[in-house]
């Protein structure tokens, strides 16, 4: 009795081949137009919570000029007057060669001020620290404990979700109101500790509206608001340089004070005898031994370094561009490019994957992510090699391929996690994947003054990317070892009680 009721607690890791009726019920649900519904905005809040995080890259130079921040060279400020003091002192150098000289001491000279000044571009260390260690230490330990309580205590989840939304979108519009960065990254960290708990909350709550049949579609139809988020992060850099970065962030903060309003109003919490989940209490030393598997250990391990790569690819892609081709206007491809390949890339692999669980179970989403990631990487070489406009066709294969991956990753996690656990999983899972992946942002400076920004993006994408798709193999490999040795097992207990009967 107790090895069927341990059985029953995870999904199916390999189907028969053989598809399942799906009961009636279950048919409701996923027609549901609620459900729907319910899916829908809390898609739209995922797209606020990536602006919110993201609208950083759109705004970071110009916040780094006002308040001072990042890497900095002294530039030229007034070219006619400094060319003709230059003339008038007979001083045989270029106006871009006298600011630069002496690594800019002259910008600290209180007599050249007038034809020298301070450019602070908003890269280096100070800003790999707002989107890495600051943001990701914070965006990664809270959501452990707050999923914890919540399954411990049967809190409501649109209710937490609700204030997610609202804390995040006040941290936003307060980070225009900032003068120093101090100040800038306490905020951050505030961003961060609204922010974590989001995407575990509503993955669990959505996944309840829907059958597993459905649910990397569910998934990754939520994950569409990542993409759409980060495209419109893009799009804030003309409300830049029209209003200035302060009222960029009041903006971009004002809408989810009213998303937060709507989900609490009109989403509803499923009924105890609705939720596909037992009425065990969950501890957080049950839900780490759940991990002591090796399927959850490499399936971490995976996704940390998948995730290591879009972290780095999401942050700095703007970055490199500018470096490289500083006159060319990435906002306008940057802005539409990744909503339509996310959605597409998403959606795409959300039906393959669900398509294919109902043969091979949770190996055959992982199929979907195996072939995507390796098929993706040279794309991204491309992307490299190439310069503009050329380099984002590059991208638009790339992103589309690679994008597959998320929404699945996350209904592997369901798949092969204790339901009365499921929540408090995905909250380790988000952990340690924002924990490893998150922080590898921290390695960019110092490898791009070591080998430059596209050698450095090499590595850390590229690399990161081919390490995954190997990591991820193996975890097919260990469901697909699991699932059978789990048959074989049942198949001998069957065979023994109809023996004993």
């Amino acid at each position: 009795m107790a090895t069927e009721n341990n059985i029953s607690e995870i999904e199916p890791l390999l189907n028969s081949g053989r598809e399942k009726k799906v009961p009636a019920k279950d048919i409701v649900q996923v027609v549901s137009p609620y459900a729907v519904y319910v899916v829908i905005i809390l898609m739209v809040g995922n797209i606020l919570n990536q602006l919110c995080r993201f609208v950083l890259i759109s705004t970071n130079q110009s916040m780094a000029q006002d308040l001072e921040f990042g890497d900095k060279e002294c530039n030229v400020s007034n070219i006619s007057a400094l060319e003709h003091f230059l003339k008038e002192n007979k001083i045989n150098e270029s106006s871009v060669q006298f600011c630069s000289w002496n690594d800019g001491a002259r910008c600290d000279d209180k007599n050249l001020t007038e034809f020298c000044k301070w450019w602070y571009s908003g890269t280096g260390i100070t800003y790999e620290l707002l989107v890495g260690p600051l943001f990701m230490v914070v965006l990664s330990f809270t959501g452990i404990p707050v999923s914890l309580v919540s399954e411990a205590k049967s809190f409501n989840r649109k209710t937490i979700l609700s204030i997610c939304v609202f804390g995040w979108s006040i941290a936003t519009l307060v980070t225009g109101w900032a003068t120093q960065y101090w100040q800038v990254a306490i905020v951050r960290m505030m961003l961060a500790l609204f922010e974590a708990p989001y995407l575990t909350f509503s993955s669990s709550l959505a996944s309840c509206y829907f059958s597993k049949k459905h649910r990397s579609i569910v998934i990754a139809t939520l994950q569409i608001g990542v993409f759409v988020g980060f495209g419109s992060a893009f799009l804030l850099s003309v409300l830049d340089e029209a209003l200035g970065w302060r009222w960029t962030y009041w903006l971009s903060g004002i809408p989810g004070l009213v998303i937060s309003v709507i989900i609490f109003i009109t989403v509803k919490e499923l009924k105890p005898h609705d939720k596909p989940i037992t009425n065990k209490k969950v501890n957080i030393m049950e839900t780490l031994r759940v991990f002591k598997s090796p399927e959850h250990i490499m399936l971490v391990l995976a996704m940390s370094v998948r995730n290591g790569s879009g972290f780095v690819f999401a942050y700095n892609i703007n970055n490199y561009f500018h470096h490289y081709y500083p006159n060319y206007p990435t906002e306008i491809f940057m802005t539409w490019s990744p909503v339509v390949t996310g959605c597409i890339g998403t959606a795409i692999g959300g039906l393959l994957a669900d398509y294919l669980s109902r043969r091979w179970g949770s190996a055959g989403r992982l199929l979907v992510v195996i072939l995507s990631t390796f098929v993706a990487s040279p794309l991204f070489v491309g992307a490299l090699l190439t310069p503009p406009p050329g380099a984002f066709y590059w991208l638009l294969a790339f992103a589309t391929l690679s994008e597959l991956w998320l929404g699945v990753g996350l209904s592997v996690i369901i798949d092969i996690s204790p339901k009365h656990t499921i929540t408090s999983c995905l909250a380790v899972y988000y952990f340690s994947y924002t924990m490893i992946g998150g922080n590898l942002n921290v390695l960019v400076t110092p490898m791009t003054d070591a080998y430059g920004w596209r050698v450095t993006m090499m590595i850390l994408i590229v690399g990161c990317l081919v390490t995954a798709g190997v990591l991820f193999s193996i975890v097919a490999c260990l469901l697909i070892r699991k699932s059978s040795r789990t048959v074989s097992e049942n198949n001998i207990l069957n065979k023994s009680i109809f023996l004993n009967t």
